[in-house]
């Protein structure tokens, strides 16, 4: 449509930002990603299980288990893979994020990833100590949608499939079990595909496929937002059972 560019106009400015800036180098870039347990039955109650991280090319630089605080109430395994026994011996999250700030982080680098935010608050990341700044892919690939006029959002699974080689159902089906270093290493490919160095022509081909594929069912929505009696409509809110915030 002809008022694309104007309508994705932020989500350009975004990708622009996103971008290596003065003195930063492709090898500063990392991702990191959390999995979570149950240890309640709202869509809140979750404790971090799993933690990984991947550098620049998507190599995976640490990855470790994690120890609950609190008493598992499930482990959403169709969501997370994890078991009962799994996090038998782990160590606690202190440690995991002082093995993680050793392996993977820094004041110089860049932490890419699908709202990262909330990683790094499960995590306690401090900006100018673990990480320089954050890039967030959501707004970057943030595409208008002419027929309903409106700004559609995409999942990094739907981002993944669309724009990655590879990485579509045949690699990686509906309904798959979230796998945090599998996540991050999407993070960074999507990255230096699209946003390490701007290229406008390019991005808007990218929108454009994202628009075009179909969504496939989160692992939420195939099992109705809940699972072993835990509420998982955190942000589908007319589903939700636990009437958490």
């Amino acid at each position: 449509p002809t008022n694309q560019p104007t309508m994705d106009a932020a989500a350009d400015r975004a990708a622009i930002a996103g971008g290596l800036q003065e003195g930063e180098l492709p090898e500063h870039v990392v991702s990191v990603d959390v999995e979570c347990v149950a240890t309640g039955r709202g869509h809140n109650d979750r404790a971090v299980s799993l933690v990984a991280a991947v550098d620049s090319t998507g190599a995976t630089i640490y990855r470790s288990p994690v120890l609950p605080e609190r008493p598992v109430q499930s482990y959403l395994t169709a969501l997370t893979g994890q078991r009962l026994g799994d996090l038998d011996g782990a160590p606690r999250l202190e440690e995991v994020r002082n093995a993680l700030r050793d392996a993977a982080l820094g004041p110089h680098v860049i932490l890419v990833g699908q709202n990262p935010a909330s990683d790094i608050t499960w995590l306690g990341l401090e900006e100018g100590v673990d990480y320089r700044r954050v890039v967030d892919l959501a707004p970057v690939f943030k595409t208008y949608n002419a027929r309903y006029r409106n700004h559609n959002f995409f999942t990094l699974r739907h981002e993944a499939a669309a724009l990655l080689p590879g990485e579509d159902r045949g690699a990686r089906g509906a309904g798959a079990v979230h796998d945090p270093a599998d996540d991050a290493r999407q993070g960074v490919l999507l990255y230096n595909a699209f946003v390490r160095q701007f290229d406008a022509a390019r991005l808007a081909g990218a929108r454009r496929r994202l628009l075009a594929r179909r969504p496939e069912r989160s692992v939420a929505k195939i099992h109705n937002y809940q699972m072993d009696g835990v509420c998982l409509a955190k942000f589908m809110r007319k589903l939700c059972t636990c009437g958490q915030p």
